[in-house]
């Protein structure tokens, strides 16, 4: 029986199948138990995605790894994520420079998905 930690995340994390997603995932609220289970602390932001905003959730991370920024701002824009009038081709040459930087900085440190997020959310808003 395999008793790494990230078993026992991927097996023992009821949400993965229930399309419920946690709004507040941070160390404070996951603790790994002496057993090797996770424990789950404060469920108080926790909602659901529908099929087709998992699929586009999952096509946005999988453009965000490929870095393409086409890929990418097809994505960000299925999610309803910026205006439907929004200029695409400035959208889409702006998210491209928003992952060179946020790659390049990405060799420096560990990256953070957040920090990319929300400068898309940024550039959605021009």
């Amino acid at each position: 029986m395999d008793h790494s930690p990230g078993r026992h995340l991927s097996a023992d994390y009821p949400d993965r199948t229930t399309a419920s997603c946690r709004g507040d995932p941070h160390p404070g609220n996951l603790f790994l138990l002496p057993d090797g289970r996770w424990c789950f602390h404060d469920f108080g932001i926790v909602g659901r995605l529908s099929p087709r905003d998992r699929e586009n959730l999952s096509q946005l991370f999988l453009a965000v790894i490929a870095r393409d920024p086409e890929w990418l701002a097809a994505a960000y824009l299925a999610m309803g994520g910026a205006a439907p009038d929004v200029d695409r081709a400035a959208f889409t040459r702006d998210m491209g420079e928003a992952l060179e930087q946020y790659y390049a900085g990405a060799a420096d440190q560990t990256p953070s998905f957040a920090e990319i997020v929300n400068q898309f959310s940024r550039l959605s808003q021009r």
